[in-house]
């Protein structure tokens, strides 16, 4: 019988964690998936790409720089994004957003916005829907 040392290792080290008690937090259990606090708290490196849930609470237009803006928001804390582009058709204040992008500074650079996730969920990636699941988002 071969033995898969990867597979024995984390299945040692699951239950190391276990026996000792400890328990992966939230975001070390979603990885790929931030909301607005914990972008803000973590140190994210500069145009690495994430994704971000959280709720649309203001919106503009600089028409300067031909850039919507709106704040993404969580119950502690939002972060303003900017996005060059119509937004999607469904957009709307106190809703749900899944925004990818990559940071600038405070600044959240949108590349895609998702709303409605429940009925787009062919366009959204599954890691990321898993993710939106533990979250209580979609089904």
């Amino acid at each position: 019988m071969e033995i898969n040392m990867s597979k024995l290792t984390a299945t040692i080290a699951a239950i190391a964690l276990t026996l000792c008690g400890t328990t992966l937090t939230a975001q070390e259990q979603r990885a790929h998936l931030f909301t607005p606090s914990e972008l803000i708290s973590l140190p994210i490196e500069e145009d690495k790409k994430v994704n971000v849930v959280g709720t649309a609470k203001a919106i503009g237009y600089d028409e300067s720089r031909n850039v919507i803006w709106f704040t993404l928001a969580d119950d502690i804390s939002e972060i303003r994004v900017e996005y060059t582009g119509p937004l999607p058709g469904l957009f709307s204040l106190e809703e749900p957003v899944l925004v990818q992008g990559k940071m600038k500074q405070s600044l959240l650079i949108a590349v895609s916005i998702w709303v409605d996730m429940e009925n787009n969920q062919d366009y959204i990636p599954e890691n990321i829907l898993n993710e939106l699941r533990v979250l209580g988002i979609i089904r």
